[in-house]
């Protein structure tokens, strides 16, 4: 049987920050630490695993910092000086809703950074610290909590104790079910498609979210005149989307970003989410 002051179930961006806040080298009193998953989070931080991109927001950047790993994002964070809502329209002609921009003392509200970066920084960080320990790829059988110390027995039958369990495993969270807490939530028929593209224009740091007919379409801005999307979809259409031919997507894609920052090229596989 292993004992930890915490367990973590759940090594996405979520789980991994905890891991560092709670056992990282930058604690003043680092706890021991295990964070639990059925894939190791090293896939999540390689190339064209995951097209998303990340807001992180002032404070996030400052507990980035505090954890130390912002050093190893700020080559990569693309600051949104400027943003723009709008609702419905034509692709050349979309009524501006909400829009904004930093001016020159101001601080922009949130940088972009790819998830694959972002994984691997906290990744690099983690491999340093004696108090953090992965233990994956590994699922988990059974819960037990309390009285005295929570745990959890994995499906190679190896015990973990603990004085708390935090569930960072997401929507489907077996933690919070296990656990008994019930939740609200319903459905919308849409998915996102997402991916990176390339384009011949500079964005400025510019960020668009467009309200169409069929969902959301964000334009988000990243290093070097490239640009994360997402793209919103009903369920059907977008796997139809997903599945055409490069040349296809691309001529569909092009139609619905529009001519304003010139041609585009594909970047990354496209995900259906």
């Amino acid at each position: 049987m292993l004992k930890y002051d915490v367990v973590i179930v759940g090594a996405g961006l979520n789980g991994l920050v905890a891991a560092l806040a709670l056992g990282g080298l930058h604690c003043r009193r680092p706890l021991s630490v295990a964070v639990i998953d059925r894939v190791h989070p090293l896939t999540f931080a390689a190339n064209g695993h995951d097209s998303r991109a990340s807001a992180l927001t002032a404070a996030t950047q400052v507990m980035m910092k505090a954890l130390g790993v912002w050093d190893q994002l700020l080559p990569f964070a693309q600051n949104m000086n400027n943003i723009i809502v709008t609702d419905a329209g034509t692709v050349e002609r979309r009524p501006s809703l909400l829009s904004f921009s930093v001016d020159q003392e101001s601080r922009a509200p949130a940088a972009l950074v790819e998830n694959a970066i972002i994984f691997r920084a906290l990744m690099d960080q983690i491999a340093q610290s004696p108090h953090v320990e992965i233990i994956a790829p590994q699922q988990i059988a059974e819960f037990k909590f309390g009285p005295g110390l929570a745990g959890i027995v994995l499906q190679n039958g190896e015990q973990l104790k603990a004085s708390l369990i935090v569930g960072a495993d997401g929507r489907r969270s077996a933690t919070r079910a296990a656990a008994g807490i019930g939740f609200e939530g319903w459905d919308y028929p849409q998915s996102a498609i997402t991916l990176t593209v390339g384009h011949a224009l500079p964005h400025n740091g510019r960020a668009q979210e467009h309200f169409t007919s069929t969902g959301v379409f964000a334009i988000l801005p990243l290093k070097d005149d490239r640009s994360s999307i997402v793209w919103t979809e009903p369920h059907q259409t977008a796997k139809d989307i997903c599945a055409f031919p490069d040349d296809q997507f691309l001529r569909v894609l092009s139609e619905k970003f529009g001519s304003q920052l010139g041609k585009l090229s594909l970047l990354s596989p496209r995900s259906q989410r």
